[in-house]
């Protein structure tokens, strides 16, 4: 097996991960219930840099090689993208972000960061006890007046 054929399974599987978060992504949507706020995501610039670059590549490789591989790549970067740019919401239930709904009778503990670029979540009865997300730092008073509200509530 050649280098660039475990590249292309490397990409393949990064792929199916992806796709697999977009699933994610629509599955909770679905059931989010009623927004109350929606907060931009700080900016990741890694991120941003890396999703465009993998659609440029794959848009170079289309047309360099004119086969359907590089699709595989602009799909890649678009999910990514996608991902990248998404809203964080604070609906009724719970906190949205990229797939992923952290109700709040689920959330044990909440905390900023000391820079207060992540909102830190630990939560009860979880996969995942811990969440990161990434959120601009003058979003955050807004943000904890809106969690202790709704922690009230439950």
């Amino acid at each position: 097996m050649s280098a660039q054929n475990i590249i292309n399974v490397m990409y393949i599987l990064i792929l199916l991960f992806g796709l697999k978060q977009m699933y994610n992504v629509y599955k909770v949507k679905k059931n989010i219930g009623r927004v109350i706020k929606n907060f931009n995501q700080r900016k990741r610039v890694l991120m941003m840099v890396a999703s465009y670059s993998i659609v440029i590549l794959g848009l170079l490789y289309l047309y360099q090689q004119k086969t359907w591989f590089p699709l595989i790549y602009i799909l890649l970067g678009v999910i990514f993208i996608y991902l990248t740019f998404e809203k964080i919401s604070f609906t009724d239930k719970g906190i949205y972000f990229n797939g992923f709904l952290a109700e709040y009778e689920d959330i044990k503990q909440w905390k900023y960061s000391k820079d207060k670029r992540f909102l830190e979540l630990t939560l009860k009865n979880s996969k995942a006890t811990n969440k990161l997300i990434p959120i601009n730092p003058s979003d955050a008073s807004e943000m904890q007046v809106i969690i202790k509200k709704n922690k009230k509530k439950q």
